[in-house]
């Protein structure tokens, strides 16, 4: 009988044993799991975007940048660096288009059509032009097969494109002040901070 209660007596201890080593191993379990799954759609999603993304251009240079997925790996990223290319053109406008309003409305003449019609052409101009000296510094191809390229164009380079633009459309029109707008041209360039915009199709 006394046999009988000790055995009862480790039956129970091994039953208890069994019992807390089971409920711990499975909690971790379960957490790593939920843990994973909530973390998967992030990684998924920064997987297809390249580390360099969050960089900020130094004070010397525009950068651009372009992302294209193409069937063709090298059409890619030509297509890519050619819209990494106007990502900056599209800044130089900008920055073009305010400086010149900027030169109309101290000289009175903002309100005038023809003076529309030049910042409007000079833009236009700026963000057509041949960027080809600006020079691709990173190209990552990503997992699901999208080209991203990054370009840096010098604010030298810049200003020398937009000069050569300035230069070429002056002589049309009489009331502009070639040192003037250089002036104007070259504060704006001192102050910008390039801001890329990834370009796509």
């Amino acid at each position: 009988m006394k046999n009988l209660h000790v055995l009862f007596c480790v039956l129970i201890i091994v039953m208890m044993f069994a019992g807390c080593r089971s409920s711990p191993s499975s909690s971790p379990a379960s957490s790593s799991s939920s843990a994973s799954e909530s973390s998967a759609p992030a990684v998924g999603t920064q997987m297809n975007v390249p580390a360099w993304i969050d960089e900020s251009p130094p004070r010397d240079a525009f950068w651009g940048v372009g992302y294209i997925r193409l069937q063709d790996e090298s059409a890619g990223l030509r297509a890519a660096s050619r819209l990494a290319r106007q990502d900056i053109a599209e800044q130089l406008s900008q920055l073009v288009q305010g400086m010149m309003t900027n030169y109309y409305r101290e000289a009175g003449g903002l309100n005038n059509p023809t003076a529309m019609r030049h910042i409007e052409e000079i833009s236009r101009f700026v963000w057509n032009a041949d960027l080809s000296n600006a020079i691709i510094i990173n190209r990552t191809p990503m997992p699901n097969g999208t080209w991203w390229v990054r370009a840096s164009l010098l604010k030298t380079d810049a200003r020398d494109t937009i000069v050569d633009i300035l230069d070429n459309e002056a002589s049309r029109y009489a009331t502009w002040r070639r040192d003037e707008a250089l002036r104007m041209l070259d504060a704006e360039l001192a102050r910008s901070q390039s801001t890329p915009t990834p370009r796509t199709e």
